[in-house]
């Protein structure tokens, strides 16, 4: 299975569009006004565009138009958007409205969510009215126009009008290069390269194949791993880590290397080790019972339960300081730490700007943030839709008894993609995790996995599995596979688990 995006549209000078009521003398014009050096798609008032390419409308998928008025005289005008299915019946999508006079010559943008229509097969629609009576003859240009899934809108938008920025790219560098600073020493030999195609080194690469079929992965069974998996997801996830060509942190491995190196330091004490979102702190009470006395121990968490119950979970003779906070509120409360870690716990964060501020204020200066088993896929931990569309074809092909969702007891036709973040807080600000994290720390070892395997055998559908059947155990593998093939083609890593230290700079 591969990442296959779905029909788009991006304007470009080749898009094919039919006018009605034509009445311009060109339809493509550079509008000076705005300093944007390519052709726009101009529509006079009374003129409907429709555009040739029929969409397949998804949740979240988005209509993004950017406009202008084409001349400086505009009397005002509505650009109309609608969609048209295959029986010629319209739905207005939204309108935008363009000023008069100067307010008209900035260009608007607008973005409408096209989620009311998912399933919808159409064409796109778009018309240019008059606001007044006397606007009868407004000419409106559409800049930038894209239909697409919405992460994927800015590579949309820069698809735009591919032809002529790759036209004027070739010359500007053809250009630059001739500049003294580029010189290269003239030699006396005179080589010449052939140039190639993409598509003659692949056919040359097709005939020199003697075989094309894929190897098929040979994955442990159960009972050959070092400790028998608990259930589907485990195993499920211990063979995709064994698959993985990269290594996730070794995080209890570091722990230790910088506890020895404190004990060989007189005086510096224990590494000082901060949780958040501690929890029950089973991964923080496996750390401390290799780490011993080497570490000492503070967590943080909103549940006071849960903090006692991470206390019982440590080893006999170290006692963790326990503080009762909500992470969204946390401030600076006069401790330095020399390793701040959270388990999957910022997807439920709202303040992450306040959180990641307070972990690179709380660090010494060679001091480390942890970020293990992070949540830091799409928003409201639903799957982007590339990810979810290859993810739903393998859930459709699995058994029934294998898509029974222990909610309703019933199979799902459909693998759920819901936004989770629309009544709790889980996944409330996932896919900004990342960006945040780079804004005040430097990373030193990310690792990134799982693009939607998790779905797949999550508390929805992992009692379904029974890992002494063999065709239990085969559906596992052949998901770790579709897992293994859509991550290698480009697919959206879910999970995360990073190492990062306060930037040097």
């Amino acid at each position: 299975m591969s990442l296959v995006a779905p029909p788009s549209l991006v304007l470009s000078s080749d898009t094919q569009v039919e006018v009605e009521c034509s009445a311009l003398p060109a339809r493509w014009m550079q509008i000076p006004h705005t300093g944007i050096a390519r052709p726009a798609f101009v529509l006079q008032t009374g003129e409907h565009a429709t555009f040739a390419p029929v969409l397949h409308i998804e949740a979240g998928d988005r209509v993004s138009v950017r406009c202008v008025a084409a001349h400086l005289r505009l009397r005002g005008s509505l650009l109309r958007v609608w969609l048209q299915d295959m029986s010629g019946h319209q739905r207005e999508v939204g309108t935008v409205p363009v000023a008069a006079g100067a307010t008209g010559w900035t260009p608007r943008d607008a973005e409408f969510d096209l989620t009311p229509w998912t399933g919808m097969d159409c064409r796109l629609r778009i018309a240019v009215e008059a606001s007044r009576p006397d606007a009868d003859a407004d000419w409106i240009a559409i800049i930038d126009l894209a239909v697409g899934a919405k992460e994927r809108m800015p590579a949309l938008r820069a698809a735009a009008f591919r032809s002529e920025r790759a036209a004027n790219e070739i010359a500007h560098f053809d250009q630059v290069y001739q500049h003294a600073m580029y010189a290269v020493a003239e030699r006396d030999d005179h080589r010449k390269a052939e140039v190639h195609t993409l598509h003659d080194l692949a056919q040359a690469a097709r005939a020199m194949a003697t075989d094309g079929t894929r190897p098929v992965t040979r994955h442990p069974l159960p009972d050959e791993l070092v400790a028998r998996p608990t259930g589907a997801y485990d195993y499920a996830h211990r063979l995709l880590g064994l698959a993985i060509r990269a290594t996730a942190p070794d995080f209890q491995g570091r722990l230790l290397e910088l506890a020895r190196h404190r004990a060989d330091m007189p005086g510096a004490g224990p590494v000082r080790v901060l949780s958040l979102c501690a929890g029950a702190a089973r991964f923080e009470a496996q750390f401390a019972a290799a780490a011993g006395a080497g570490a000492r121990w503070t967590l943080l968490d909103l549940s006071e339960g849960l903090l006692r119950e991470a206390a019982r979970n440590f080893p006999e003779g170290i006692t963790p300081t326990l503080v009762a906070a909500d992470l969204n509120e946390v401030a600076d409360f006069g401790e330095r730490f020399d390793v701040v870690m959270c388990v999957s716990g910022l997807h439920h964060i709202v303040e992450l700007e306040r959180v990641v501020d307070f972990v690179h204020d709380v660090l010494v200066d060679d001091g480390e943030f942890w970020s293990i088993g992070e949540a830091v896929g799409r928003s409201g931990n639903r799957l982007f839709a590339g990810d979810y569309r290859v993810a739903n074809a393998f859930f459709q092909g699995l058994p029934a008894r294998l898509r029974r969702n222990r909610l309703g007891g019933e199979p799902d036709e459909n693998l759920p993609n819901v936004d989770y973040s629309d009544a709790t807080f889980e996944g409330i600000r996932s896919d900004e995790i990342e960006p945040l994290l780079a804004h005040r720390l430097e990373a030193v070892q990310v690792y990134r996995r799982n693009c939607f395997l998790w779905r797949l055998v999550d508390l929805a559908y992992a009692d379904n599995y029974d890992l002494a059947n063999a065709d239990d155990i085969a559906w596992i593998h052949r998901a770790v596979d579709a897992e293994l093939a859509h991550y290698r083609a480009g697919g959206h890593p879910t999970e995360l688990h990073g190492v990062y230290r306060k930037r040097r700079y």
